[in-house]
């Protein structure tokens, strides 16, 4: 694409742009501001699996009866209170809601998952004015129950209130933090 190309397109009015949509599959028509599928509005037609699945083949579009149940966190919460710093966290739920009376508190690992299982566990931090600092590969937890940190951050500090989501990979045998926030 020349440098002209995408100054033609940048120039485009809305009008123009909804005209190189072929409308099919799913986008955002930006005069509606509804989400269409093959040019039918689905706010219309509702969620369902004749929309998304409309050949009942259940591997050729999206699964949307199924979804839910896939991304449901069952079980009821853990609340761990750390009275100290914590090398190797035994993890039994799939919420964590960590809590600290007294001061700053570090999590340097957590107990792995076993082969086979895949583990996401959301941490929230339920002190009123503690951090709990997550520990980049401290040698203070066994190998396997490691957590690693985006770029060369030695810590990463979950504040009052906030998440951070961390997945385990067996590939690498480490816990890694996705996202806190």
């Amino acid at each position: 694409m020349e440098v002209n190309d995408i100054l033609k397109l940048i120039s485009l009015t809305q009008t123009e742009i909804n005209a190189l949509s072929d409308n099919v599959g799913l986008y955002f028509n930006s005069t509606t501001g509804k989400l269409n599928l093959n040019g039918t509005d689905m706010n219309s037609q509702g969620m369902d699996a004749t929309i998304y699945d409309p050949n009942n083949v259940q591997d050729d579009a999206f699964d949307y009866e199924n979804f839910l149940g896939t991304f449901q966190l069952t079980g009821t919460p853990q609340t761990v209170n750390l009275s100290s710093d914590i090398d190797n966290l035994s993890a039994t739920a799939n919420i964590i809601n960590l809590t600290t009376s007294s001061q700053d508190r570090r999590i340097t690992g957590i107990v792995a998952p076993p082969t086979g299982v895949n583990r996401v566990i959301f941490f929230y931090n339920q002190s009123s004015q503690y951090r709990i600092k997550f520990v980049h590969q401290s040698g203070s937890s066994n190998s396997a129950n490691r957590i690693v940190l985006r770029g060369q951050a030695g810590t990463r500090n979950l504040l009052q209130f906030q998440m951070a989501v961390v997945s385990y990979n067996h590939l690498l045998n480490r816990w890694y933090v996705s996202r806190i926030g």
